[in-house]
């Protein structure tokens, strides 16, 4: 690789890196067509839309689920960059006041594909992969819900046996399973 080729590949990580941080500013400060910008023209949102259009219906539906936020970003790998086009994990926290007082603290991890349109890094997909929330009562309570499919779940011994009294498993997200090397580390005999 020459050396014009690695500084080329820090430019565009820096680039996504930047995109990840207005992402989650926009989300915070709930400036809709910001994000909305931030997704490719075959990015997809269902019933939505697609594209920036779809992104705006979609967004402006789902930051009304939550009064107030603040995202924080754990880590970000970036990788496989193949000229315009890349794939990521970024792993996040976030804090959420939601209506009647509840906040709720969620951790969780964005598997993503990137494209470069126009020379700038865009969101075409961003696949959240939901490990627990704690949902915390105006009073004070913390309940923490583990976001996890039964099969990951169960994937290490004992798991469901583990789980405290303040806790309980929903069939929700997919957090360990969307880790390729997750399994085989439960499944190779110790």
């Amino acid at each position: 690789m020459s050396r014009d080729d690695e500084l080329q590949d820090l430019l565009d990580c820096e680039a996504i890196r930047h995109l990840a941080a207005r992402y989650f500013l926009g989300l915070d400060s709930k400036d809709v067509s910001a994000i909305a910008g931030m997704f490719a023209a075959e990015s997809e949102f269902g019933r939505s839309g697609r594209g920036p259009q779809g992104a705006q219906v979609f967004y402006q539906k789902t930051l009304r689920h939550f009064v107030a936020s603040m995202h924080v970003i754990g880590y970000q790998v970036i990788n496989q960059i193949a000229g315009d086009s890349a794939h990521g994990v970024l792993h996040c926290r976030s804090y959420q006041y939601r209506e009647g007082g509840t906040w709720w603290e969620v951790a969780f991890a964005y598997h993503d594909d990137y494209v470069r349109e126009n020379g700038e890094w865009l969101f075409l997909r961003r696949v959240p992969h939901y490990w627990y929330r704690d949902e915390i009562s105006p009073g004070g309570e913390r309940t923490r819900v583990i976001l996890t499919s039964d099969s990951a779940a169960s994937g290490r011994a004992g798991a469901r046996g583990q789980i405290a009294s303040n806790e309980r498993i929903v069939g929700a997200g997919e957090f360990h399973e969307a880790l390729p090397t997750w399994y085989p580390y439960w499944q190779a005999d110790q």
